[in-house]
């Protein structure tokens, strides 16, 4: 008997929710010394900033989530998101679009020519808590991200699902930094009869 193999789908596009210029210029200008956090054992080349986390930590800790940890419902908006009313108003549009709750967010960065090697986020993902990603930066052929050993772009502005629970790495060979803005969402029917059609 020929058993054929059939890969797991791993990237999910949900259509275009923002324009970024007018955010990203936010961003630059609100965020530019505020990176808290940079670099670990999968790269030197990233840092970000937390924007909802438990109870709104702006620390280093708030950027961070352990790997099978549950959702909760004790998330708050951080002091860093209380400062930009478009970002608020962006996570919120993507909790209607989405017809659920965020309870993890941060605005991650990956430096031009960066790199961020192979890893895994824990099993739970794409089963009890879904990882999004929206990239505020301008799309390019030399950004990518491998998942599962292929390699998927995003669009500037648009909202994607990934399965973070596989082995995924990011590669950034732009000669300027990528920012997305990753969330991570509680269970819905809509993202659940997206993802399993």
């Amino acid at each position: 008997m020929n058993i054929q193999y059939k890969k797991p789908k791993v990237f999910f596009d949900f259509g275009k929710v923002c324009d970024t210029e007018t955010l990203l210029n936010e961003i630059n200008n609100i965020y530019s010394n505020k990176y808290i956090y940079k670099g670990d054992r999968i790269s030197n080349t990233w840092s970000g900033i937390p924007l909802i986390n438990i109870n709104g930590d702006t620390t280093v800790i708030g950027l961070r989530r352990k790997i099978n940890e549950l959702p909760r419902n004790d998330y708050k908006y951080t002091d860093f998101l209380k400062e930009s009313k478009n970002l608020q108003d962006l996570i919120k549009k993507t909790e209607k679009h989405l017809n659920s709750k965020c309870f993890f967010a941060r605005l991650l960065k990956l430096e031009k020519k960066g790199h961020i090697k192979e890893h895994k986020d824990g099993e739970m993902f794409n089963k009890t808590k879904y990882r999004f990603h929206i990239m505020l930066t301008k799309s390019s052929p030399k950004i990518w991200m491998n998942i599962n050993g292929d390699r998927y772009y995003m669009k500037s502005g648009y909202l994607y699902n990934t399965d973070v629970s596989y082995i995924h790495s990011v590669t950034n060979q732009t000669n300027y930094d990528r920012i997305n803005l990753h969330m991570d969402f509680h269970p819905s029917e809509k993202i659940k009869n997206f993802i399993e059609d």
